[in-house]
């Protein structure tokens, strides 16, 4: 009995580190492929503790039975219980590993998926307020936009008084035959013209943006008021002072030795060609543009009347939604300070020279517009 105890204790333990060694060795062998499978891994793990299990009951067994016969293939002894055990428990590891590994691959592509969500949600999040960064930008760059068309409008009949004013110069400078200053008075009106076609051509532009950038739901574009001047008479006028004076001989020779002293205007090579053309285009401009905004045209005190009453409606607008809009960013306030500031003086300005304009006042340097934007 003891030597059968003796012998099968051996058995055993060498048994268990053949299996160690050979388990040992499909696992050095799968890791310097890359790594085990789960399947692998568990299989061989049953396969071991089963043989483990399985031989030991064996052994036990023959042991009681204290038959060394038991040793035989056929009886159930260590041998076979290894055997045995190590099928049975690598088919159960396999399995178990089998459903493991399959486990780890759902979770693992549920994680991938959700991953995969979580970044188009970034995605989406980040094109959203990129989306509404452009949008607010477009809204910032639109109001500018109108803002300085309106400013422009505000000043065409403001400059346009000015033309006019400096008309009534050139006229008494005619009549009491100073030839110099009639011919400073009428490049002075053309500046003024030369102005008022900027203006126009402003205007035209900052439209043309607005209609490109403003979103679907900006105000339509619009000049703030529903008249402005015709430029008609004023251009009448001029052409009709400038042929008088070249009737003159001595206001003709004076012309001719002021022309390489004459004002530059853009599309015309001397003073002579701009008094002749400067009218007639900007007559055929402010006509197209009264006419795409559903503006009338109307005389220089109407056109004033109408661009102080606007400038005012307009300051009174930017200076209540200035007070709203204390959360808005620093460059939107700025603005809405820049633009009630610029349509206060515009009204000013348009109601000065309307007084002007009827009382037919020659204006001091406080009444000239400003060069610049407002």
């Amino acid at each position: 009995m003891k030597l059968t105890v003796a012998f099968g204790a051996r058995s055993l333990s060498a048994s268990v580190r053949r299996t160690e060694v050979s388990y040992l060795s499909h696992r050095l062998h799968h890791r310097l492929r890359g790594g085990t499978m789960k399947q692998i891994d568990y299989f061989l793990n049953g396969a071991l503790w089963g043989a483990m299990l399985l031989g030991a009951a064996g052994f036990v067994s023959c042991g009681k039975r204290g038959d060394l016969a038991a040793l035989s293939p056929t009886a159930f002894n260590l041998f076979t219980g290894m055997i045995l055990g190590g099928l049975v428990g690598g088919v159960i590891g396999g399995f178990i590993g089998t459903v493991e590994d399959r486990g780890d691959e759902v979770r693992a592509a549920e994680s991938s998926r959700q991953a995969e969500v979580a970044a188009q949600e970034a995605a989406s999040a980040a094109a959203r307020a990129a989306r509404s960064a452009a949008h607010a930008a477009n809204m910032v760059v639109a109001r500018r936009t109108m803002s300085e068309a309106q400013a422009d409008a505000g000043r065409l009949a403001i400059t346009l008084g000015q033309a006019e004013l400096t008309l009534d110069r050139a006229q008494e400078e005619l009549e009491n035959g100073l030839y110099s200053p009639f011919w400073e008075a009428i490049e002075g009106v053309t500046a003024n013209l030369s102005e008022f076609d900027k203006s126009l051509t402003s205007i035209e532009g900052n439209r043309s943006q607005y209609l490109k950038i403003a979103p679907p739901e900006a105000p339509s574009f619009s000049l703030g008021l529903s008249i402005l001047p015709n430029p008609e008479e004023t251009r009448r006028r001029l052409v009709a002072l400038y042929r008088m004076a070249q009737t003159d001989p001595h206001f003709a020779i004076v012309y001719e030795q002021r022309r390489t002293n004459a004002i530059l205007i853009a599309g015309f090579r001397s003073l002579g060609q701009a008094i002749e053309g400067l009218g007639d285009r900007i007559t055929d401009a402010i006509g197209r543009l009264g006419a795409s905004l559903d503006c009338r045209l109307a005389s220089l005190e109407s056109s004033l009347e109408s661009a102080a009453a606007a400038a005012a409606v307009q300051s009174a607008a930017l200076r209540e939604e200035l007070q709203r809009s204390t959360a808005v960013n620093e460059t939107v306030v700025g603005q809405l300070r820049h633009d009630a500031a610029a349509r206060s003086e515009s009204e000013h300005m348009a109601l000065r020279m309307l007084d002007n304009i009827q009382r037919r006042r020659r204006p001091s340097l406080f009444d000239r517009p400003r060069s610049g934007r407002s």
